[in-house]
């Protein structure tokens, strides 16, 4: 049964990890469950091609340059197979690794849906959309309650995807912001993580009239002051999301595969007609570690409200690409290992903080921070 919980309590206090086990967290997920091994990394990297040779040292041959699979990834590979076929049949409390196997089975129909609009921008020697993973951290409401955690029942302690249109997602960790940005600037300084700061804004306008949408990020230098050339021009086309509720952690996630364009700054010009009510002026700390990019943002809307959001993506796209190239042809692939710690980088994020959620919600009704 859903019911809103309390306002800023949800589903009760989160007491998973303490404050004084934030930093081995973070550096536990830096050297465990970052860059990939550099067998992986190396298998992932090599474009999958038509011919194979086997060479005379011991694995599993790969097609193209004679690069040999190490063991252990050609069975990472045989597990992700078996744990996808088995999606189907198998009732889900069978399944011990549900949300990555759905997480797997979300990217590998992106990647389907992408292949058209891939093989047209190739052809026509357009810029390529690549697949973005991203995982926001948050808290999930009832529409009807939409600033108080819901509550699923009494004795559900493991996390839990749901799918359903009564609830929505509010992408804020404004109550922990700050204590987010002092772990993560004191891992900078012992050198666990490296940083980028900068101040933007973005505009959306109209590639053409009624057409799809485009972003720029204009950047704010502290002395030139706004830029008048876009730094950046995305076009993003959201093509899943996987909500998922954590009630022992101090936060839920909602988890999305996207399609993002980069476009030349060019089309942007003086006669760009932008959304006149669509300014967001953004305030955005990135951490980088391993394979993984921590993106710590504070945003002012047009309308005043401000909404202070964390998410994770997955930095290495190449990386990314060239696994999902290989399982999609067959070939041992790293994916379900690169995926797996994904979701063990996000899980840490979303218990290291000893909070109790929902209690600086957006103050906003025209959805910024909501979804």
């Amino acid at each position: 049964m859903l019911d809103g919980g309390r306002a800023g309590a949800g589903a009760g206090t989160a007491r998973t990890a303490s404050s004084t086990m934030t930093t081995s967290s973070i550096a536990s997920a830096s050297s465990s469950a970052g860059a990939p091994t550099s067998s992986s990394s190396a298998v992932a990297r090599h474009g999958a091609g038509s011919s194979s040779r086997r060479p005379a040292t011991g694995g599993t041959p790969r097609p193209g340059k004679g690069l040999v699979v190490p063991e252990a990834v050609a069975a990472v590979a045989s597990r992700v197979v078996a744990v996808s076929q088995n999606l189907s049949s198998q009732p889900e409390h069978y399944n011990p690794l549900l949300l990555e196997s759905h997480l797997l089975k979300k990217i590998m129909e992106a990647h389907a849906e992408m292949a058209a609009a891939v093989a047209s921008a190739v052809a026509e020697g357009a810029p390529k959309p690549v697949l973005e993973i991203e995982a926001k951290l948050g808290f999930l409401a009832l529409k009807t309650l939409p600033d108080s955690r819901i509550n699923i029942g009494v004795g559900v302690k493991g996390e839990m995807m749901l799918d359903d249109s009564r609830v929505m997602f509010n992408s804020t960790v404004a109550s922990v912001f700050d204590r987010f940005k002092n772990l993560f600037n004191r891992l900078v300084g012992s050198g666990k993580l490296t940083r980028y700061h900068k101040k933007s804004i973005d505009r959306k306008f109209e590639l053409r009239p009624g057409g799809p949408k485009a972003r720029a990020s204009f950047d704010i230098d502290p002395v030139r002051g706004l830029a008048s050339r876009p730094s950046s021009v995305i076009r993003k086309k959201r093509l899943g999301d996987i909500d998922v509720w954590c009630p022992s952690a101090g936060f839920d996630l909602r988890i999305s595969t996207s399609s993002e364009t980069a476009l030349p700054p060019e089309t942007v010009s003086e006669a760009t007609q932008f959304v006149a009510r669509d300014r967001r002026e953004k305030e955005r700390r990135t951490y980088t570690f391993g394979a993984w990019r921590i993106d710590l943002t504070e945003v002012k809307y047009a309308s005043g409200n401000v909404c202070r959001e964390l998410e994770v993506e997955i930095v290495d796209t190449d990386l990314l690409s060239d696994a999902i190239a290989a399982f999609a042809q067959g070939y041992p692939s790293p994916l379900f290992s690169l995926v797996s710690k994904f979701m063990h980088v996000v899980r840490q994020l979303a218990c290291i903080m000893d909070i109790q959620v929902g209690d600086a919600a957006p103050q906003t009704a025209d959805g910024s921070g909501r979804g």
